[in-house]
């Protein structure tokens, strides 16, 4: 999923903004984000299943 994340925003970013180096933070930040809930997600998860 985060992989998928940072292709559509990249796309989105190079079709529609154009090569803004602000918006590749945001992009960055973002896939982070996503990353990071992920990884909380899949550790609650496995919590729960002990």
């Amino acid at each position: 999923m985060v992989v998928i994340v940072l292709i559509f925003s990249l796309g989105y970013m190079f079709i529609e903004i154009g090569p803004e180096p602000t918006f590749l933070i945001w992009v960055s930040i973002m896939t982070g984000a996503c990353f990071i809930s992920g990884l909380i997600t899949k550790s609650i998860a496995n919590l729960i299943k002990r």
